[in-house]
């Protein structure tokens, strides 16, 4: 009996070991002991739904502790400490496709206990943005939203608040690369109010919100036109409507703006806004314009005319002329071919006709504006005939480009040299007609230079009449780079007066020419007896060429045949077509030398 009580006490220890290692298994993970190293956790395991929270383990040890392993999708809150301390583990939503797991090993010395983190997988919507509202412009718009998710297209509705509705709706879906991309549709907004929604998408249990405004479609709602009668300095009030903030700029120099005031706002959005224009004292009619311009738009533009009571009126036949005019400041429209002139048109000096001329046709009326001191005319295509006769302000006529005219009438305007300007581009300046007549009472100089062999290849004149040019000193007719280059002259003739011819021989009249081109006198023929104004004669011949015969289209004024079209005007036989000069010279027609 002894020897039994003896063996039992003697297992009692190990018995008492077993039952308390029994009972820390319920509660606790399996103590790892290695010699005198021991560890264990409150659990092994930590479970989390798809969305990801946060759960803490204790930690038991003999010693202090450290932590490894792990996934980017969790995070402890501690990698080291000591018996009783707790790791706080935060997961994140899982946004995968599948039930993630994560494996950590806590240890210390060489005994180790190993925790499981699993995150469950669940119906996700996840934005790929940071923004939670967008403020759209008044223009329409397909806007897309980005997304990581696992609810399929036809488990998704959509929804928008406020009346959203009418203005926002879904444009589709696409799924590339494990992003989703969901469209809709922003309408425009022609109204004159902001308005807001909501998008809501919703499916699966999920849900997300996004707020959009759009603004509205700022106006300012003026005259196109505003008429100020009279020509005193005076304050002129004009009223628009708007939804914006505004100034009002590009203004003429004799306009300015002295006050704007708000007024009240109507339901629609707009409010009534006075704005005072000041205007100095004018001479004459004056016309301008303003824009109204917000945050850098021009939202609106508007013309304002200054009146005169007593309005000067011009008449400009051509119109493509005149709308050039019209265009640049110097006219208004009243009834073709009647305009009235503005202050530009009083008080420039100067006119560029460049590039903007290719219908204008007729120069008449140019006269008319007296202040007129400079002219400029760049590529006309249409224009054959360059009549400048009524221009008596006129000084300095300069021409580029125009390699279609082929007559060119100076009149009594005080011009002494005048250049067949090709403004240095002498590859565009071939004459297209083979007799270019040049007259004018004033002009000493005329020059014709052109120093490019596109003028031996491509030129077409044959002759050039200066015989109405009574004041001449010098001509310069050189056209093309000459024969000793191998290139032909084309330019055959020169055709003066007696007196010309005179002045020649006397060297008082100074000709540039090659050697082939050579000079025609003309001789002056006996003019016809007036018949009388009873009789319907012309004075001069016998067709008016303003009343019937157009010298460009068959009848010269001074005989009746036009010298590019068959006729020459001295004699009936254009040299180009029936006589030239180099083979013969008509006994009628003059005498070369």
């Amino acid at each position: 009996m002894t020897d039994m009580i003896r063996k039992i006490l003697l297992m009692l220890p190990a018995f008492l070991a077993v039952l308390t290692t029994g009972c820390t298994e319920e509660i606790e993970s399996p103590v790892t002991e290695t010699g005198k190293d021991s560890i264990s956790v409150s659990t092994d395991e930590l479970h989390f739904g798809p969305l990801g929270d946060k759960d803490e383990i204790t930690v038991t040890s003999s010693g202090a502790w450290r932590l490894s392993g792990g996934e980017d999708w969790v995070t402890p809150s501690v990698t080291e400490g000591v018996s009783g301390d707790k790791i706080v583990f935060t997961v994140l939503r899982n946004d995968s496709e599948a039930v993630r797991t994560a494996v950590f090993k806590v240890f210390t010395g060489s005994a180790v206990a190993e925790i499981r983190i699993y995150s469950e997988l669940g119906y996700y919507l996840i934005p790929q943005f940071e923004e939670t509202s967008h403020t759209f412009t008044h223009s329409g718009i397909t806007y897309a939203m980005k997304f990581k998710t696992n609810i399929k297209e036809d488990a998704m509705q959509f929804a928008f608040a406020d009346g959203g509705d009418s203005w926002i709706s879904f444009a589709g879906r696409s799924d590339v690369f494990g992003i989703t991309t969901i469209e809709f549709t922003i309408a425009g907004n022609t109204g004159y109010l902001e308005r807001s929604s909501r998008i809501s998408i919703t499916g699966q249990g999920e849900d997300f919100t996004f707020d959009v405004f759009q603004l509205p479609t700022y106006v300012v709602l003026a005259e196109s036109m505003y008429v100020i009668d009279g020509l005193e300095s005076q304050d002129y009030p004009l009223t628009v409507k708007t939804n914006a903030d505004f100034t009002v700029t590009n203004l003429p120099e004799w306009l300015s703006v002295s006050s704007i005031e708000r007024g009240d706002t109507d339901e629609t959005g707009l409010t009534t806004v006075t704005v005072t224009l000041h205007l100095e004292a004018a001479e004459h009619s004056r016309f301008g314009s303003m824009s109204f311009v917000s945050d850098g738009t021009t939202l609106s533009s508007a013309s304002v005319k200054q009146n005169d009571p007593n309005m000067v009126t011009y008449t400009i036949e051509d119109s493509a002329l005149a709308e050039y005019l019209i265009q640049n400041g110097w006219l208004l429209d009243l009834e073709a071919p009647l305009y009235e002139v503005i202050d530009k048109g009083f008080n420039s000096e100067s006119l560029d006709l460049e590039w903007a001329t290719g219908g204008v046709v007729n120069l008449s009326g140019l006269g008319q504006f007296t202040q007129l001191k400079s002219l400029k005319i760049t590529k006309a295509p249409a224009l054959r005939t360059l009549d400048m006769s009524d221009c008596m302000s006129l000084s300095d006529l300069s021409i580029r480009e125009m390699k279609q005219v082929r007559e060119i009438i100076l009149g009594d305007m005080p011009l002494e040299t005048f250049k067949y300007g090709i403004g240095g581009l002498e590859e565009y300046g071939q004459l297209e007609y083979e007799t270019v007549t040049i007259s004018g009472n004033v002009v000493k100089n005329v020059d014709f230079y052109n120093g490019h062999y596109y003028c031996n290849l491509n030129e077409k004149c044959k002759v050039i009449d200066v015989t109405g040019c009574p004041a001449l000193e010098t001509l310069n007719v050189k056209r093309g780079v000459g024969p000793e280059y191998g290139y032909p002259v084309v330019l055959e003739t020169i055709r003066m007066t007696p007196e010309q011819k005179q002045a020649v021989d006397d060297g008082t009249l100074v000709v540039t020419r090659y050697d082939s081109t050579q000079i025609v006198v003309v001789e002056e023929e006996t003019p016809e007896p007036d018949p009388g104004p009873d009789e319907g004669g012309d004075p001069d011949e016998g067709a008016d060429p303003d009343e019937g015969a157009d010298p460009d289209e068959g009848g010269n004024p001074d005989e009746g045949g036009n010298p590019d079209e068959g006729g020459n005007p001295d004699e009936g036989g254009n040299p180009d077509e029936g006589g030239n000069p180099d083979e013969g010279a008509d006994p009628d027609q003059g005498t070369e030398a």
